[in-house]
């Protein structure tokens, strides 16, 4: 509003004071302005207008020439509003825009910001599971001064715990479907939420869009977990890293979860069924886990154990699976605490799981006693109080008796080897564990089961036993009552006391034998089948070695040439070979048949590797068919012995046979071979044949050899021979 105007095309200078936090961007002739520039590098912004009219003297700002500068604000923190100065001057420098330029050169806008300011609440279960899914819902809102649109694209981060598996997100509201995500490895997921609605200023969190993010909790973590989200504040940058100590502001969220166990423990406690009376015993205890997840190994598991009245504990010990555990006894209750020595994975069955073992004293008097145990579900809070109440799978219980009976024990001996088919003594020695006596006069009853192929003999008293009476079945049983001499005092090892025996013909067959016994704990009941499952004090068992006789076994290869010269010598080779299991001693003598060829002769035979001497001798053989009677009433049937002898005689006399004295058939016929040179000399050329030894003698040429087959009638005496 000067006194002079400017000429078109003028040049004037102008400066413009940027807020801290706004940057250049761009700049644009507008009305009466034909062009300008402005040097971003300088601070104030140092910009040259060319007039493309005149610029008259008087003429007011707001109907001069203008241009228009272009900046974009990048504040570091959320601002209400900023201020932008401005100088000009016609020819010469500008004066410094500011606020202490109060002259009609200077002027000055202030613009209130409009701009989103994006908040976030994260929550989620209070308790989750190990091992198990957990959702997580993160809700938006906006407390800024503009709105984000529907269609715009908000970037959100999630920070999983240590361990956790990004498994997918969802819409909950306001938020299209799907939502993409992309999980790094260290648990950061980032999500690009698209809106369905605008997010007005003012909108709170509660009210907002939100989406569902699913992952999988570490199923071998148990305690809190704390997940962290954020968002940028215009929602469209980088968010910040999620957590403190970089996000703590309304733009980020977070919610914390207890996670417990996916284990569900269950607990099994066994103990013997009976036990004597002030003796000491174990309980065995094992854990299972019927849950959805594992427990981890090095896991401290806590166990209670309320022992019955007048039982007292001595000490535990670890067993499979466990590697340590250590109770406190306090009164009757005994509190465990057991290390785990691996995982216990879900749906391990007590039977399969870790156990350990608790050693007490039993009552000192005949009782019946039921002991009780109990573990926590997650295995590492309070077990709940054990006892008759607690019946589900995480408690337990056992059942012994304490008795002041008899209990018979048995113990059995063997020879550790027998030769088969002879004889063999088994021993059975009775004791007494408990502390009732059983009386002298007792009959015991006990079975006994022999090896199969053994053969019952016989039965004795040994030590301390007055009469065994045994019976037999066919399949090897051998049941006895044994009377007992004298009183079977309690708390006696079997080796000291009463004893019997049962003596067997070993099996034939060579191997391995087991003989089993049993006897009732009481020593009057039926006893258990004495078998390989029979495995109480009450049963044992004794091995045997059985291996056969041992016997040579000589076998022969004969060789000789592959032709030979009508007329000429042939000599044969014999080689004797042992293939038994005895040997053959020195100086004994074998005999060897050796059959020639038809049409050969005998030369003779001489001694060879391994042989002392050879000696030989020829035979005849001669077939005779005859039927045989008792006694021939005929002279010529002399040699007849006595009928009371009952010697069977060869009726060979014609004379006889047409006289129809042989009147009597004999009962029996024996058919060998013999050679006549060992029969009585007086006996040589005789008509009938005696029996020695048992074999029938036939007398005919000296050295000659006779086979005797029955005849099916009497009839003629039918006769050949040949001679070799």
């Amino acid at each position: 509003m000067g006194t002079a105007s400017l000429a078109a095309g003028s040049t004037i200078p102008v400066l413009d004071q940027l807020w801290p936090g706004t940057t250049f961007v761009s700049v644009a002739p507008s009305t009466g302005v034909s062009g300008v520039s402005c040097n971003a590098t300088t601070s104030p912004l140092a910009c040259s207008v060319t007039l493309a009219t005149a610029l008259a003297a008087g003429t007011e700002a707001t109907n001069g020439a203008k241009f228009t500068i272009t900046i974009v604000a990048s504040l570091t923190a959320p601002q209400d509003a900023f201020t932008n100065y401005v100088s000009v001057a016609g020819t010469e420098t500008p004066p410094t825009p500011g606020q202490t330029c109060l002259i009609e050169q200077c002027a000055s806008v202030g613009t209130r910001l409009a701009y989103p300011g994006m908040q976030m609440t994260k929550t989620g279960p209070a308790t989750v599971v190990a091992g198990s899914t957990i959702t997580y819902t993160i809700r938006l809102g906006n407390n800024g001064t503009d709105s984000i649109l529907n269609g715009d694209v908000v970037l959100v981060n999630d920070k999983l715990p240590l361990g956790d598996t990004f498994v997918s997100a969802a819409p909950v509201a306001g938020v299209a479907d799907p939502v993409p995500c992309n999980a790094s490895q260290t648990g950061l997921v980032t999500c690009s939420v698209k809106l369905t609605a605008d997010l007005v200023n003012g909108t709170a969190p509660a009210d907002g869009p939100a989406f569902n993010i699913t992952a999988t909790v570490d199923p071998l973590y148990v305690g809190d977990s704390t997940n962290y989200a954020s968002i940028a504040p215009d929602g469209v940058s980088t968010p910040p890293t999620p957590g403190p100590p970089l996000c703590l502001g309304p733009n980020c969220g977070s919610t914390t979860v207890a996670v417990s166990t996916g284990a569900s423990l269950e607990l099994a406690k066994s103990g013997p069924a009976t036990v004597i009376a002030g003796t000491s015993f174990n309980y065995t205890l094992s854990l299972g886990n019927g849950g959805t997840g594992p427990l981890a190994g090095g896991t401290v598991v806590q166990v209670v154990d309320y022992l019955p009245t007048g039982v007292t504990y001595l000490s535990e010990a670890p067993g499979p699976g466990v590697s340590s555990v250590v109770c406190t006894p306090s009164g009757g209750l005994v509190s465990c605490s057991v290390t785990l020595a691996a995982n216990l994975v879900n749906e391990t069955a007590p039977a399969d799981g870790p156990e350990f073992i608790i050693t007490v004293t039993a009552p000192s008097t005949a009782s019946l006693t039921t002991n009780y145990a109990s573990v926590p579900t997650d295995g590492t809070s309070t077990p709940p109080t054990p006892g008759p109440s607690c019946v589900t799978a995480n408690c337990g219980s056992a059942n012994t008796t304490a008795t002041t009976e008899p209990r018979l024990v048995l113990e059995k001996g063997a020879p550790g080897t027998a030769v088969a088919g002879t004889d063999v003594t088994y021993s059975l020695n009775l004791g007494n564990l408990r502390t009732g006596d059983l009386p002298a006069g007792t009959v015991i009853l006990l079975d006994d089961q022999l090896p199969a192929g053994a053969t019952y003999v016989s039965s004795a008293g040994v030590t301390g036993v007055s009469a065994v009476s045994c019976t037999t079945t066919q399949a090897g049983l051998v049941s006895c009552s044994v009377t007992l001499t004298g009183a079977l005092v309690a708390g006696t090892s079997a080796a000291s006391e009463r004893q019997f025996s049962i003596t067997a013909t070993a099996p034939t067959a060579s191997g391995l034998t087991t003989n089993y016994a049993a006897v009732s704990t009481n020593g009057t009941a039926t006893p258990p089948v004495p078998d390989a499952s029979c495995t109480g004090p009450n049963c044992d068992a004794a091995p045997t070695n059985v291996t056969a006789v041992p016997l040579p076994l000589v076998k022969l290869n004969k060789t000789g040439p592959a032709t030979i010269v009508a007329g000429s010598n042939v000599t044969y080779s014999i080689k004797l070979v042992n293939q038994g299991t005895a040997e053959l001693p020195a100086g004994t003598v074998l005999r060897v048949d050796d059959q020639l060829p038809t049409g050969s002769a005998f030369v003779s035979a001489g001694t060879g590797s391994g042989v002392s001497s050879v000696s030989f001798q020829r035979k005849a053989v001669v077939l005779v068919t005859a039927r045989l009677y008792w006694r021939c009433g005929c002279g010529a049937c002399r040699f007849c012995g006595p009928r009371s002898h009952a010697r069977p005689i060869l009726c060979a006399s014609m004379a006889c046979m047409a006289m129809g004295e042989c009147t009597r058939r004999c009962s029996k016929v024996r058919v060998g071979t013999f050679t006549l040179s060992d029969a009585n000399s007086a006996n040589k050329g005789a008509d009938f044949s005696q029996e020695t030894g048992g074999l029938f003698l036939v007398p005919t040429a000296s050295n000659a050899v006779v086979h005797l087959t029955p005849a099916m009638s009497c009839g003629d005496l039918a006769m050949s021979s040949s001679q070799n």
